[in-house]
């Protein structure tokens, strides 16, 4: 390893281990749902599961649009432009207030669109609960995407993180209290694991603010409001960054809906038992995810100030690490299949057909990390169209046609959907990989970093 490639090395970890941190205990709130409802019997874990699907199915677009503020607050940043940066942060909380209006309407709507994918009706009605109770909490976590990804961007990763560990400790008090009934409240059951989501992220946004105020999270990078915030025009280039991520995300995450979807046709225990798998690989993409967010920092601060070979070191470096922890993941899966099942539920057909699908989980893992590590790089680099045509092609060429053959045609059951996923992602990691080692040698300076006009 060179010296560009072991000074890089260090400065990634210390970027992504709290951005992987921070990742890792969102992801812990749907997992603490998952557990809690889990106690409640299988077909209250199957409802919530649909719940969640169409929350984070929905979510994921608004989620996308905003982190299209990457490049413009990392190159920004890189180039010390306080102007831009004041003014990215004010467009993106504008931004996330406006989205936030069609995405509560479009909750407010799961059952119907649920009962459309033909979902057991005898599910939709609790899933319907549990979105109903969330519907607050839609400008709260959209604020805080919005703030997280302006200071990530800044390498300032300690406020989420600390929002993130202590709003987790919350949610779990939240659940008990609220699903089970303490402290003189009811037992809520499926809407109160609804109500402490959304009590959560309310308390996420409040913790966020704080610690940013602590650390002077704004300081060289705002200004005063002012007309120029509310400049049509300045919404632009979040738009030409964030839509392309948004289809991204959305195609993405929406081919594992598909597929849970298809999961729910072959009954509550098979959707039980993919709901688990899935939340159990979702924690482990958190940690590259986490150094894809880093990536995307590290990347897009080096390409703001210049340093273009550099740059193209920390590429390399990031998807090297994204590869390399994704196999310890891979190991913990494929060992663990019969016990890491058993946290969430004690049913012995869900455990059992949770069983057969983790050892498949864990052959894809590798490909899961280089992807989406590689998908930051190109982020931070202002590539983001690319990542979104090649999700499109190895989701739904790929890996959503041959999970309906595996599973459906070839009577595979829930293991043909997830041998069907293994195969996109597998395309999708090849081709970002490919991607970035062909064009990191054309990469220059770009707009983020230049003043406003």
């Amino acid at each position: 390893m060179t010296g560009p490639e072991r000074s890089e090395l260090r400065t990634l970890i210390d970027l992504a281990l709290p951005v992987s941190l921070t990742q890792v205990g969102m992801m812990m709130m749907g997992i603490v749902d998952i557990w809690m409802v889990g106690r409640l019997g299988e077909s209250a874990l199957a409802s919530v599961a649909l719940g969640d699907l169409w929350i984070w199915g929905t979510i994921v677009i608004a989620l996308g649009l905003l982190v299209g503020l990457d490049p413009l607050v990392t190159q920004a940043h890189g180039a010390r432009n306080r102007e831009k940066l004041g003014l990215t942060l004010q467009r993106g909380l504008l931004f996330a207030a406006f989205l936030a209006v069609p995405l509560t309407l479009v909750w407010h709507q799961a059952p119907r669109v649920l009962a459309l994918f033909g979902q057991d009706p005898a599910l939709l009605e609790d899933a319907g609960l549990y979105v109903d109770a969330q519907l607050t909490s839609a400008l709260p976590i959209l604020a805080f995407i919005a703030i997280r990804q302006y200071l990530q961007g800044r390498a300032l990763v300690y406020p989420a993180m600390l929002a993130v560990l202590l709003g987790n400790f919350f949610n779990v008090a939240a659940n008990e209290v609220l699903i089970f009934g303490h402290l003189g409240f009811p037992a809520m059951g499926v809407y109160g694991a609804g109500l402490a989501t959304a009590s959560s992220r309310f308390v996420l946004l409040f913790l966020l603010l704080y610690f940013m105020k602590r650390s002077k999270g704004l300081e060289n990078g705002w200004i005063p409001w002012n007309r120029r915030s509310l400049k049509l025009s300045g919404f632009l280039p979040l738009l030409r960054y964030g839509t392309p991520v948004a289809l991204h995300y959305g195609s993405e995450i929406w081919a594992f809906q598909i597929a849970a979807l298809m999961a729910g046709k072959l009954g509550a225990s098979a959707l039980a038992a993919h709901t688990i798998v899935i939340k159990i690989a979702s924690l482990s993409f958190m940690i590259p995810l986490g150094i894809s967010g880093a990536a995307a920092t590290r990347v897009g601060n080096l390409l703001g100030e210049g340093k273009l070979e550099l740059a193209r070191h920390s590429a390399a470096t990031a998807i090297a690490i994204g590869g390399g922890v994704m196999t310890i993941s891979m190991v913990i899966f494929y060992l663990g299949r019969e016990i890491l099942p058993a946290f969430f539920i004690g049913s012995e057909t869900v455990i059992a057909l949770a069983a057969v699908a983790l050892p498949i989980a864990a052959a894809f893992q590798i490909f899961d990390g280089l992807q989406v590590v590689a998908t930051g790089v190109l982020r931070g680099a202002g590539h983001t169209l690319v990542p979104a045509l090649v999700n499109l092609v190895g989701f739904y060429g790929v890996a959503l046609p041959c999970a309906y053959h595996l599973a459906f045609r070839q009577e595979q059951g829930l293991a043909g959907i997830w041998w069907g996923l293994c195969a996109g992602l597998a395309a999708v990691a090849l081709a970002l990989c490919g991607w970035v080692a062909q064009t990191r040698r054309h990469w220059r300076q770009i707009e983020g970093a230049e003043p406003e006009n």
